[in-house]
Formats: C-alpha cells, structure tokens, sequence
C-alpha cells in the first residue's frame, strides 16, 4: 500500500518535472514555444526510451485526463479578450485554421497509412 503511494506520487512528481522542464527550456529557445507542450514532448521523449507507459504513470495521469475538457476552459474565455483582433482579422484567422487543420489530417492520413503498410508486409 504505502509502495504503491510512493509510486503514484513518483509518477506526479514526474510530470510536474516535465512541466518545469518545458518552462525552463522555453526560456532557453529563440522560438517562443509554450512550456506545456514543450513539457509533453519532454514526457512522450522519456515514454519513447522506456518503451511503455508505467502503470503508476497511468493511474496518475488518468484523473487529469478524464477532466482534460475543464483544462481549456480559460483558452476559450480568453479569447473574447481578443475580439477586435478576430473582428479585423477573421477571414485570415479562419483560412489558417482550416488549411492548417486539412494539411495536419492530410499528414496524418500519409502517416498512419506507411504505417499500416509496414504492418501489413511484416
């Protein structure tokens, strides 16, 4: 029991590193780059050498997944401080988000179809 606690909360010291690692490195890029998600590519980097995702690390991170939605709650309020900026600027704004939004589909579609072929000839 008390094992299991150290593991758990090994696991949630583990992804506050990552985050706090993110934040350092972003101070430390010349590309403005947020510190979350350079904290996540830290955490799918380590995930990536391990191999698999602990269990620990998985029962941790399971409640913040689940309530992930709340998580972009204040992004969306945010926005309306930019209303003029998305009143000028809507046509451009929402072109970009739709181009971007097909290029990245088109690039995963690629993606996961060289991998299934790879699957499908081994």
């Amino acid at each position: 029991m008390v094992n299991d606690a150290i593991r758990l909360l090994a696991a949630g010291v583990a992804i506050v590193t990552c985050l706090l690692a993110g934040a350092w490195l972003s101070t430390l890029l010349p590309v403005r780059l947020p510190a979350a998600i350079l904290g996540l590519l830290l955490l799918l980097f380590c995930l990536c050498v391990c191999g698999k995702v602990p269990n620990a690390l998985q029962r941790t991170a399971r409640p913040l997944l689940v309530h992930m939605p709340l998580f972009f709650v204040p992004a969306v309020i945010a926005v309306w401080q930019f209303t003029d900026v998305i009143k000028t600027n809507g046509l451009t704004l929402f072109v970009a988000i739709v181009v971007s939004t097909l290029v990245v589909g088109v690039a995963l579609a690629a993606w996961v179809n060289t991998l299934l072929k790879d699957k499908h000839e081994h």
